[in-house]
């Protein structure tokens, strides 16, 4: 669901039908949905909150963690279809994977939760 609350967004999610977005791109999907239920179970344990944004525990570690190792699956993904020349053993972040950016804009998109509890309920996750 889109910050406005609805499911439309002018087909910009067009680009995922794109051939060189990614081989078998169900597998990425999927690995979301599995991270997706496991964000609302510690939800269960932790109520979404700004009172609780310093909570630590092993499960939000390992949590953030495989977020980290998926956008890094779909980073790699992405530069491997689109045959990106420098060799896989030296890419980075800054430098390689950052130019995902200007093509798939993702710095204008943002992640609003449902339930909230105050003010920080909205988030630009690859903002600069």
């Amino acid at each position: 669901m889109l910050a406005n609350g609805s499911y439309k967004n002018n087909g910009h999610w067009l680009y995922l039908l794109h051939p060189k977005f990614a081989s078998n791109p169900q597998h990425y999907i999927r690995a979301f949905l599995i991270i997706q239920e496991d964000l609302i179970k510690l939800f269960e344990y932790v109520e979404p909150s700004d009172k609780n944004l310093n909570t630590i525990s092993l499960r939000i570690h390992e949590l953030l963690t495989r977020v980290w190792i998926e956008v890094e699956a779909n980073f790699t993904a992405i530069l491997r279809e689109n045959i990106y020349s420098k060799e896989i053993e030296k890419w980075n972040l800054k430098e390689d994977y950052s130019l995902i950016e200007y093509t798939h804009r993702l710095s204008s998109y943002k992640v609003k939760f449902p339930v909230w509890r105050g003010e920080k309920h909205t988030y630009i996750p690859f903002e600069k």
